[in-house]
């Protein structure tokens, strides 16, 4: 059995699997990824909100889609991977990807506008997130990656957040077990790019970095991460099930704010979220919840 287990394992998940070994700062970056993260396809039904993220490049553009479970599980279930791509072929790849239709009476005068068009089975997604240095212009003047596909291919690109650390950080939750005992992310076995990319994202290891053996250079390699980089988008933006701008507290001590429409200061909305699940639970029991945010007026 143990040898089944460690099929498909790099030395540093055997270290840590096996040998119990402790290698936060150095090795994978993801070594509690198991085979209980990774399922096979399915039929996304219809009315799960979709989410997609994107990092672009000329070696590889890379992209994945995922998809909001009814139970708050998240699945990754697709995965763009091309090289040396323009803008317009990654537009195509994307909406052929989500099943639009190309518009037969299209013309190519130079306007990409209206060369696809949705139908009934086109995948509605809610929000896609990029690179944020994706804005702008480049140093010959030209636009940059999400200026152009929001603007001359109609896909509507928003800035990520590309804080690495609390992206992993992030991600590493979503690795964790729900109440059901299965993990809150999932990726479909299909996204072979994916896993590959997995399975190498690694920090700097000591011998790498030369003499000068500082503990802030243990930073990701930058190298096979694109799609991670991307996963990292994706977590981090969030997700909700409806189109207004709403996150829902991660239930733990280190909950991010809820962002509502109206407004207010980060301070007034971590209060008034922290009073209404209060007053939620001392009427569902007499106790009432540890909340750090409360203060004196509690």
């Amino acid at each position: 059995v143990l040898t089944d287990m460690m099929q498909g394992c790099t030395k540093q998940e055997i270290d840590i699997r096996v040998h119990g070994k402790t290698l936060r700062r150095v090795g994978l970056i993801y070594p509690e990824f198991g085979p209980q993260h990774i399922c096979k396809p399915f039929e996304i039904p219809r009315e799960w909100p979709r989410f997609m993220a994107l990092d672009p490049g000329w070696n590889v553009f890379a992209g994945v889609w995922a998809a909001l479970a009814p139970d708050d599980k998240i699945y990754i279930y697709r995965e763009l991977y091309e090289h040396a791509t323009t803008c317009m072929q990654i537009a195509d790849m994307i909406y052929a990807a989500e099943g639009w239709t190309p518009n037969p009476a299209w013309i190519d005068d130079g306007n990409y506008l209206g060369k696809w068009m949705p139908n009934d089975l086109s995948e509605p997604i809610s929000t896609r997130w990029i690179d944020p240095a994706e804005f702008g212009h480049n140093v010959s003047g030209s636009l940059k990656v999400g200026n152009l596909l929001s603007g001359d291919h109609g896909l509507h690109v928003v800035p990520a957040n590309n804080e690495v650390e609390v992206g992993i950080e992030l991600v590493k939750r979503y690795f964790m077990e729900g109440l059901d005992g299965e993990p809150r992310l999932q990726i479909f076995d299909t996204c072979h790019n994916w896993l590959n990319e997995r399975s190498k994202y690694r920090r700097k290891t000591k011998e790498s970095w030369g003499r000068e053996q500082n503990a802030t250079k243990a930073s990701p390699v930058k190298k096979h991460d694109h799609l991670m980089d991307a996963t990292r988008y994706l977590i981090a933006g969030g997700f909700y099930r409806d189109n207004k701008v709403e996150r829902e507290y991660e239930e733990d001590f280190h909950n991010c704010p809820i962002i509502r429409d109206g407004g207010g200061s980060v301070g007034s909305q971590r209060l008034q979220h922290s009073w209404e699940r209060l007053m939620k639970t001392m009427q569902d029991g007499p106790e009432g919840p540890v909340n750090p945010y409360l203060g004196n007026q509690y």
